[in-house]
Parts: structure tokens; sequence; C-alpha cells
């Protein structure tokens, strides 16, 4: 069996795309993954080795520690391709083993709101881009932005979530994410506009939010609620892993995808439209370029990044919600799954990388 590894700095199980490919390949390859151990709750997947590595200490300490625990592992083990998950100098295991076949794999472009941190961070990917022959992208927007010639694009995707069919007469909508750069606060004032203006019983309503982010982004949340009067309807519930999510897109039947409608958003599709879609939720999701290429009448409605543009898009969900169909949604993007992508995509491209 080819052995794969997968380096990442996010512990196991707390980012859904290399989870997926863990799943779905480990039963045509021997899967190890090298992450830190960021303090979560361990995440277990029979048939992939996980390697922890610790991540006390400063930026340095751990930058060596990391690299330090990674060479003699790659010098011991004849690993058939290492995947790494872009982070500033990942270029430094291909100075390990120079018969090794190994691919970049590119997530995401800075979506800092400062200019100049962003540039900072794109120039230190695309000084990692120029070590790699081969480089996985979840778009071709991004692959142009960083003007790379030659890459397979990986997008993003979900699982199809194979649930009961949905109703839409009681609104339940869902956030689930980072609050880092989002104003989600926003969705919760546009909330608060929506049942002004519709004149909706508020018992008829629920919002939940899971996710994470900075004590500053928490308390913006949790003090609009406070300051919308909506305790009863908005329910924070801070983070939880990927094996509790099924739970909250299960009761749900709208999801929120907001992200700011910035040109740095662009080309960064967010993972939650297609977990929401396939999950048969309506999606309301901000008008980003990659969105709108995902979101149609079928399946949702597209926003601005700001609250009045948000309690139009809920107002008009609620107008036309006996018209969605829970697997009229489900299809409208069903080959972007977590099972198509990992043995169609990503699983081809590994093999002809191994074989070239």
């Amino acid at each position: 069996m080819k052995k794969l590894l997968i380096i990442n700095k996010s512990q196991f199980g707390y980012e859904t795309d290399t989870y997926k490919y863990c799943q779905y390949l480990r039963n045509d390859y021997q899967i190890t993954y090298y992450c830190f151990d960021s303090g979560h709750q361990k995440i277990e997947l029979t048939g992939v080795n996980i390697i922890y590595i610790a991540s006390h200490g400063n930026y340095l300490t751990k930058a060596v520690r990391f690299f330090r625990s990674l060479y003699p592992l790659m010098a011991r083990t004849n690993f058939s391709a290492v995947f790494i998950v872009n982070f500033d100098f990942c270029f430094i295991p291909t100075f390990f083993s120079r018969k090794t076949k190994y691919i970049l794999d590119i997530r995401t472009g800075s979506v800092t709101p400062s200019k100049r941190k962003r540039f900072f961070k794109n120039f230190k990917t695309k000084i990692n881009t120029l070590f790699f022959k081969n480089i996985t992208i979840i778009s071709e927007g991004l692959a142009r932005k960083y003007k790379i010639q030659n890459f397979k694009v990986l997008p993003l995707g979900s699982d199809y979530m194979v649930m009961e069919p949905k109703s839409y007469s009681k609104l339940k909508l869902l956030y689930v994410g980072t609050f880092v750069n989002r104003n989600i606060y926003q969705t919760i004032e546009g909330l608060r506009l929506f049942i002004d203006e519709q004149g909706v019983d508020q018992s008829e309503i629920i919002y939940d939010i899971v996710g994470f982010g900075s004590p500053d982004d928490v308390n913006s949340i949790e003090n609009t609620i406070k300051k919308a009067k909506l305790e009863r309807v908005v329910r924070f519930h801070g983070r939880k892993n990927i094996n509790e999510l099924p739970q909250f897109l299960n009761y749900s039947n709208i999801g929120v995808c907001y992200v700011p409608v910035k040109a740095y958003y662009n080309f960064q599709p967010p993972t939650k439209t297609f977990e929401y879609i396939h999950s048969g939720l309506v999606c309301i999701a901000t008008n980003t370029f990659e969105n709108a290429k995902l979101i149609n009448n079928d399946n949702g409605v597209l926003c601005e990044s700001n609250s009045a543009s948000f309690a139009k898009a809920l107002g008009l969900v609620y107008q036309t919600r006996s018209q969605y169909n829970s697997t009229t949604i489900h299809n409208s993007l069903k080959s972007f799954t977590w099972f198509n992508i990992s043995n169609n995509i990503l699983s081809p491209y590994l093999n002809k990388v191994i074989n070239d």
C-alpha cells in the first residue's frame, strides 16, 4: 500500500478538508497525519496514524520543534508522497529528501482586513510555491492571483447528508464557522430588522451560532444578542468539533454563509456553503464571486455583507419558503461531495504525482 504523509499545522479533525481526505483514502493509502496538538479534544480515525507535536512556546520555538521532529520521521519512512497544507516556510521539508514526491496544497489566500498583512502573508505563500512542482488549490481564481501556471484545482465540498425531508415553515437558522473578520453580529442585527419589518412571531424563529473567535468577536455576538433582545431566539454554542455538527445541520433549515464582500474573499469558496446545501438547508450567502457560482433560486439567496441586506434576504426566503424542497437543494451541488473530491480528483492526482 502506498504511504502518504499529510503535514498540516491544524490539529487532526479540526480542518474538514484533510479529515475527509483521510476518511475516504485510508483504504487505498497508508496515511500518516503530522500536526500540532492545539489542546482540543483528540479525534481518532481508524487506519490513520496521527502524530502530534506540542504547540507550546513562541513562534520560533514551535517551528523548530515541528521541523526537527519531522526530519527523522521522513528519514525512517519511505513515503510515496508528502502532501503539505500551506503554512509559513512549509517548503523546508522539501530539503529533507530530494527523492520524495511533494505536493503543496493551498486552501486559502490571506483574508485579513490589513492590506499590509495580506501582502506579506500572500508573499510567503508565493515563496512556498517556488519550491513545489506539484500544487493543488481551491479555485482557478486563487491560482491566477498567485500566478501559478501548473496546478490542479482541488475544490471544497461536503458530505452528502442523508436526512429526512425538511419543512421550512419555521425558520431555524444556523451559522457554523470562524468569527474572525466575519462580523457575525450583523446577521443578528439583520434578524432583528427582519422580525420588526415582517412582524414575525419570535417563537417561530431559532438561530444557532456555532464557532470560535477572539474574545472580542465573542463579546460582539453576545452583546448584540442582548441589545437586540433576542436571548430567546439566538443560541450561542461556541466551538464544536466535526463530529458534533450533524446534529445542528439535521435540526436547522437555513444556513448562514456570511463573509465580507471584499476582493480578498472573492476566490474563497466557503466550505459551509456546500455543507448547508448538501444537508438540505436553504443557504443565505454573501455575494462573493465563488458563492455566486453556487447559489441559485433552488438552493438559496445572495446578500451583501450588511445587516439590512441580510434582513432583506431572510425576508425573501420567508416569503418563498413553501417553494423550497430539500431533495432539490441536496442535488443542486451533488458533484461537490468529499467522496467524489477525494476519490475522483485527489486520488488520481496523487497517483499521477507518485508515478511521474
